[in-house]
């Protein structure tokens, strides 16, 4: 959600005084271009000293801040730094801050809603959740053990995921190699992601500081867009809470379904072979070579060798080499339909409901749109 007017000109205000420059075309409701914008047009350039990051926090915290940035990584420290400032108008970075997202906003992130909710969500991406969750709850106890100090939870909770969420992963001037290299970035934050990274704006942090330049040509009022990277919905639904519909990065991680078809020697061969971990997925182009070679490796009978190594069948050997294909197992077809049909009935079809939010609802279309696909090129 975009800040409200007064906030946003309290921020140009305060980035202008750091000598910071946002380009007049350049307006915040969506982030759309005021005016038509030509390629390699700068858009903003955020001076390194209004950056929110460990060089920085350095140079304006007072002892308890550079204890905290002796102890922390770059997320933890910046999470630490916003707890510990967000409601401090004195605060050098207070107009930023001002500009953050409310708990409210964040209610879209799946590490703020109850069990009910997450488990409505297919089992791989609960999995991340609860990940999520024990990350969160580690680097709390991490905070009040170190510094010695009690926690607002419900307060460092709302701080971690602004951070999390709003952070740029950037070579950071100053940062010893150690140390995470994160930073905060005024107004650059306000820029919503795309899948595209060819329509998106170029971001660059160097010595001077960040710089936005048009990586296209804009036409007025189009909305300008940063790549976060090749990211899935699941990963931008716990990360970011936001999905995006027909996602190109997709994948379906189908394990749960090609695990329990392979018995300890063929896992032994797939381990051997570099094919072995639950990490068997299908995505908008098919099923991964991954996950053809382990449902493959289920159809063979794989003796072990007296050194106790799994021998590789020629026919599977064949099909790794790429010298081979798939129609050198008669049931395989008919095998991965099975398999792909139950895979969508149970993480698809089942979970559909009219309570699931919009971003849910995405995911689960998606998924179920790379099953269907994957079923309809298989037969």
């Amino acid at each position: 959600m975009a800040p409200g007017i007064a906030d946003m000109e309290k921020l140009l205000t305060w980035l202008q005084q750091g000598n910071s420059v946002i380009s007049p075309k350049v307006a915040v409701e969506d982030l759309p271009g005021m005016s038509k914008l030509p390629q390699k047009q700068i858009l903003a350039t955020i001076k390194r000293s209004q950056l929110l990051n460990y060089e920085t926090i350095g140079l304006r915290g007072d002892e308890q801040d550079r204890e905290a940035r002796r102890r922390f990584a770059g997320t933890l420290l910046l999470s630490y730094y916003l707890y510990r400032y967000h409601n401090d108008k004195g605060n050098y970075w207070n107009s930023f801050m001002e500009t953050l997202p409310t708990e409210e906003d964040l209610e879209t992130m799946p590490l703020t809603w109850n069990v009910e909710k997450v488990e409505e969500l297919p089992p791989k991406v609960q999995e991340l959740v609860k990940k999520q969750k024990e990350k969160l709850q580690k680097e709390m106890e991490l905070v009040k053990t170190t510094l010695n100090v009690e926690l607002d939870e419900r307060l460092f909770k709302w701080a971690w995921m602004c951070v999390n969420t709003r952070c740029i992963y950037m070579n950071i001037p100053g940062t010893p190699s150690h140390k995470e290299k994160v930073t905060l970035a005024p107004f650059a934050d306000f820029i919503n992601h795309t899948c595209d990274r060819d329509s998106s704006v170029n971001l660059k942090i160097d010595g001077r500081g960040l710089t936005l330049t048009a990586r296209q040509e804009y036409e007025a009022g189009q909305e300008l867009y940063l790549s976060y990277g090749a990211h899935d919905n699941a990963r931008l639904l716990i990360e970011y809470g936001f999905t995006v519909p027909e996602n190109p990065w997709d994948t379906v991680d189908i394990s749960d379904y090609i695990l329990p078809k392979l018995n300890d020697v063929q896992l032994q061969c797939l381990e051997q072979e570099g094919y072995v971990g639950a990490n068997y997925t299908v995505n908008r182009e098919g099923p991964s070579f991954r996950t053809i070679i382990a449902l493959a490796t289920s159809f063979e009978q794989i003796y072990l060798t007296i050194s106790g190594m799994a021998e590789v069948p020629r026919r599977l050997e064949m099909l790794i080499q790429g010298e081979g294909d798939t129609d050198m197992y008669p049931s395989f077809k008919d095998e991965l339909t099975t398999l792909l049909r139950r895979a969508k009935l149970e993480l698809c079809d089942e979970r559909e409901s009219s309570s699931l939010n919009e971003a849910s609802k995405t995911l689960l279309n998606d998924y179920k749109q790379i099953l269907q696909q994957a079923i309809n090129d298989t037969n």
